[in-house]
């Protein structure tokens, strides 16, 4: 496929930046399911409380639902070294997503390109090339995240309980 300069880049590169958005999202939708098995039995109301936050909002709101309802100190532990992940995980999507994309000397490789205008830096560009074993990475690691964060929400929740089979102790 062809952007704007001409430069072809490669679908295998587009897949994987495509697969890195629809991992983060089902890793929002995650968290945002966590959430509301933990305040209301109708996934409705978390719907509505989680519909507008931004993730790292969603993030903040699980951890402190999380500490005000467990007794457990490990599942607090568990999860925040989770949500840790999570907000890390953020970032590298945030550097996929916001970024231009134009194709390499190489095959191998796309060069991701990333200004930014800040009052005590101004202008700076960032220039960077990335394969698709890199992006393929990244989006592994939010998969993989998302099942854990899932896994835990099923051990913790009435809902995610009943969603896995299981009775709630």
């Amino acid at each position: 496929m062809q952007n704007l300069q001409g430069y072809s880049i490669s679908a295998k590169f587009l897949q994987e930046i495509g697969r890195i958005t629809v991992n983060f999202a089902f890793l929002e939708a995650a968290v945002s399911f966590f959430i509301s098995g933990l305040i209301s039995d109708d996934q409705t109301v978390g719907q509505i409380v989680t519909a507008e936050l931004s993730f790292k909002n969603r993030i903040a709101l699980l951890s402190s639902v999380v500490r005000h309802t467990s007794k457990d100190s490990e599942i607090v532990r568990r999860l925040d070294a989770l949500l840790m992940r999570a907000l890390h995980v953020e970032e590298k999507r945030n550097k996929v997503t916001h970024s231009v994309w134009g194709s390499c000397k190489t095959p191998d490789t796309i060069t991701r390109v990333k200004f930014t205008a800040k009052v005590k830096k101004g202008l700076k560009s960032q220039f960077e090339a990335i394969t698709v074993a890199e992006l393929s990475t990244i989006s592994k690691e939010i998969s993989d995240l998302s099942g854990e964060i899932l896994r835990l929400w099923f051990s913790q929740t009435k809902i995610g309980a009943h969603q896995a089979g299981k009775k709630k102790p």
